[in-house]
């Protein structure tokens, strides 16, 4: 059996990883104090793609597993978001 990632799941974890990037520790730190939402994070969540991962496509998702969606959120977690800041499964729709 292959428990290898695929070039799809790969490429998903290098775009949450550069997303993550671009908001540090700093960045959560600031967020946390002022008690905000990280709505700056959250569009670029959406604007990669990464939003709504494990969502069926008829309703406005990937339609992809749960294994893309936790490879995304323990990318963006190692940059300092935590699981219940970031949710990649939701629609970006709304």
């Amino acid at each position: 059996m292959n428990f290898d990632l695929g070039e799809e799941q790969r490429m998903i974890q290098e775009t949450a990883r550069r997303v993550g990037a671009d908001f540090g520790v700093d960045y959560w730190r600031a967020k946390d104090a002022a008690h905000e939402f990280p709505g700056e994070l959250w569009r670029a969540v959406c604007d990669t793609g990464l939003c709504g991962i494990a969502l069926p496509e008829a309703y406005g998702g990937s339609g992809l597993g749960m294994l893309e969606l936790v490879l995304a959120i323990e990318e963006l977690a190692a940059a300092g978001a935590g699981p219940e800041q970031v949710r990649p499964g939701g629609n970006c729709s709304s």
